[in-house]
């Protein structure tokens, strides 16, 4: 069942992981500096 379409599977969700990556990383920056502001209070 799993056999045609794990590779495809594979190859969009590094394609979707190469796409959202940078909005993750943007995240995560924008979290930290958050957190920093909120601990500098």
């Amino acid at each position: 069942m799993f056999g045609p379409s794990l590779p495809k599977v594979a190859t969009m969700t590094s394609a979707d992981f190469c796409i959202i990556q940078p909005h993750i990383t943007a995240q995560f920056v924008a979290v930290g500096l958050f957190i920093l502001l909120v601990g500098n209070l």
